[in-house]
Order: C-alpha cells, then sequence, then structure tokens
C-alpha cells in the first residue's frame, strides 16, 4: 500500500503562528517525543514541501541539549538518506521513525548531509569533543560548533552571520542536571524555571538575536532523560511560558515581546 503524500509523524505536533519579529510571516513550531523527528521538520521548511516556500540557502541550526547529539551517518545511512525522496512528507515521516538512529543522536548531522542545515551551534553539557567538518551529498562543508553557555554561543554566533535564518531546537532534557555520562539516569535534578526563562525570554541576548531570524522551532520532550513526564510537563511549561503567551497548539499562541 502506497503513503498518503502528507504524513505527519506518529505523536507529533506542530502549530503555525505569526512571526515574532516580521509582521508578514509566520512561522511553525514543532513538539514530538523522539528527538530525531526534528528531521522530518526540518525536511519539510527547508525544502518548503507543505509549509513555506522552499529556501534559497538552508538555515543554521541553534540547538540546547543535554546530549550533542552529533553521530555522523555511517557509509550504509549515507546511501539511505541519499535515496530517500524529499519530495513526499510520508517518506521523511517513516524515515525519520524507522531508519534514523533509535537512540536519537544522529538526526542533526543526517539533515546536514542533505544539506537541510548549514552550520550547527550547539550548547550542551554532555562532554565536548572536536568534531570534524561535514561534507555534504553536494559538496558543501558544515561546521559544528559545541559551547558550555548560551553567552558563550551568542559571541560566536553574531560574528559568524547576521543574515542567514536560524532554526531554534529545544531538548527539555537540557534544564535537567545529571551525574551520569549519559544524561538521564536515578539522580536527576530540574534547574529553575528562573534560569529556564534567563535564556529563553525574548529579551536575553541570545533570544534577541535568534529570534528575529528565526524560520522554525522543535521542542523534543524525551521524558526518560527528564526523570519521567510529571518532570517533562514541568520543563515544558516554564519553556512555554517563557517564551510564548498562551499554551502551544491552542491556537491562540503569540511570542512574548
Amino acid at each position: 500500500m502506497e503513503l498518503p503524500f502528507y504524513l505527519e509523524p506518529l505523536g507529533s505536533y506542530h502549530e503555525i503562528i505569526s512571526h515574532p519579529y516580521n509582521v508578514d510571516e509566520a512561522v511553525s513550531v514543532a513538539v514530538f517525543h523522539e528527538h530525531r523527528i526534528a528531521f522530518y521538520y526540518w525536511a519539510d521548511w527547508t525544502k518548503g514541501i507543505i509549509h513555506g516556500r522552499p529556501k534559497e540557502q538552508p538555515p543554521t541550526l541553534v540547538t540546547f541539549d543535554w546530549h550533542e547529539d552529533t553521530a555522523s551517518p555511517c557509509a550504509d545511512e549515507c546511501r539511505e538518506l541519499e535515496e530517500l525522496d524529499l519530495s513526499r512528507l510520508s517518506n521523511i515521516a517513516f524515515f525519520s521513525w524507522a531508519k534514523l538512529n533509535p537512540l536519537n543522536d544522529g538526526h542533526i548531522l543526517s539533515a546536514a548531509y542533505l544539506n537541510l542545515l548549514a552550520d550547527i551551534f550547539i550548547v550542551c553539557k554532555q562532554k565536548i569533543g572536536d568534531h570534524p567538518v561535514l561534507t555534504d551529498i553536494y559538496g558543501n562543508e558544515h561546521r559544528i560548533y559545541c559551547f558550555s553557555c548560551a553567552e558563550e554561543m551568542r559571541q560566536v554566533l553574531v560574528q559568524y552571520s547576521s543574515e542567514r535564518e536560524i532554526y531554534l531546537d529545544v531538548d527539555l532534557d537540557f534544564f535537567t542536571e545529571s551525574d551520569d555520562p549519559h544524561g538521564g539516569g536515578n539522580n536527576i535534578s530540574l534547574v529553575s524555571e528562573s534560569v529556564i526563562e534567563s535564556i529563553f525570554n525574548p529579551h536575553s541576548t541570545i533570544m534577541k538575536f535568534v529570534l528575529p531570524r528565526l524560520a522554525g522551532m522543535t521542542i523534543a520532550l524525551e521524558p526518560e532523560f527528564c526523570g519521567g513526564i510529571s518532570n517533562m510537563y514541568a520543563l515544558f511549561h516554564a519553556l512555554e511560558k517563557s517564551i510564548f503567551n498562551g499554551a502551544l497548539l491552542s491556537g491562540k499562541t503569540t511570542w512574548k515581546k
């Protein structure tokens, strides 16, 4: 049986809301459990399959995550990526769920390999390693920059490019503290709401750079790395009220000013 043209990954949701700065534009915010599903939305938004027009150049990725999530696709995975039909969202939805690494650490460089993303800026809590330049299927180079805090990233980001659009990506486990080298585990604590607000309120130094250039936002819930579903909801609510007015998916969401 052939899949329909349009298919959104199971358990994922998106809302199209007015752009935080550009009054004549709209932007999508997507929410899902497994972080690899971000690949689906980046493909849709960059290629302009359903939502918006194809982009002349791929946006920069700005992501906040406990983990780096920068596993490179192996040779077999590269071949599968090259064979992926990027004109059909149903194919991308299935690929994101069933073919990308189930450890949820390969979606970023898989997207970069297909030139769905430009360079990648990561704020993470995992031990930061060195990253080679990734060359995509068209011969373009993609660089990965990792930082321990938002202000360090901002200082590099503002020198990097002021013209290119940005995808903002947040994994809720970024708002946890864990002594496990892989994150999660049995000894998790949550950062305070004030810490979350200090980064994501629209007047923070990093958001004042990101939001005018925003081309889409993805939020990964991943409750197993947040210490459970209750913690996940608490963190989601703290993020939501830091950056939005109203509840996401209510049809009444706007960006805080």
